[in-house]
């Protein structure tokens, strides 16, 4: 019974892949900031090299404003697998809370209480 509730668990889940795209997407934007920071470094003729490092500049501040959920959980994986993180639990709690709550506002007109 309690295997059969465990496969139901992990059916569920947001899989394993989806959760590092988050991360994945930001290592990326920041590689291209750094590639273009070494283009702009030349001064060649082109200026939109400098307006597209604007652009990036814009895109990972937008990333830092809001972290998902699965980012959440990830870097509290992260923590714990290296002697644990309260702080990172809460974070990914909260983060699920939130999730949950905006679901709920969405489909029933009516959040979750929060303990």
């Amino acid at each position: 019974m309690v295997d059969n509730w465990q496969k139901s668990v992990r059916s569920r889940a947001l899989p394993e892949e989806a959760m590092a795209g988050w991360n994945e997407g930001m290592t990326r934007l920041q590689q291209l900031a750094e590639r273009l920071n070494r283009l702009d470094e030349q001064r060649g003729r082109y200026m939109t090299v400098s307006e597209l490092k604007t652009e990036v500049f814009g895109i990972i501040q937008a990333f830092n404003r809001h972290i998902p959920a699965e980012e959440q959980l990830r870097r509290y994986d992260k923590a714990r697998n290296q002697n644990g993180s309260e702080q990172q639990q809460k974070q990914a709690e909260m983060a699920l809370n939130q999730l949950i709550n905006r679901y709920q506002v969405k489909h029933a007109g009516k959040p979750e209480r929060q303990p």
